[in-house]
């Protein structure tokens, strides 16, 4: 089975703009989760987070907790990405 939905967060919070990308992909995928959604194609303008989740950067220190629990919550589905498109101007 396959639907395609898009599901959009609006959350203001402190911190950088990168630990803003990160908590809103976690909420995403949590989210997801709870709608047992085993597949999922994510679709992100961060360069920085897209390159962490698919190891093509290197990781500073700061967000390794950030990604820690990307991978922990990626587990819970059979198929997952993580994509970069480009951002609307």
């Amino acid at each position: 089975m396959f639907f395609k939905k898009t599901i959009r967060f609006y959350y203001k919070r402190h911190g950088t703009n990168n630990e803003a990308e990160y908590y809103s992909l976690i909420l995403l995928l949590k989210r997801a989760i709870t709608l047992n959604i085993k597949s999922i194609r994510c679709f992100g303008d961060s360069k920085l987070i897209v390159n962490h989740y698919n190891r093509v950067f290197n990781v500073s220190e700061k967000f390794v907790p950030y990604l820690l629990k990307v991978d922990e919550l990626a587990k819970k589905f059979d198929f997952i990405s993580i994509e970069w498109v480009r951002r609307n101007k």
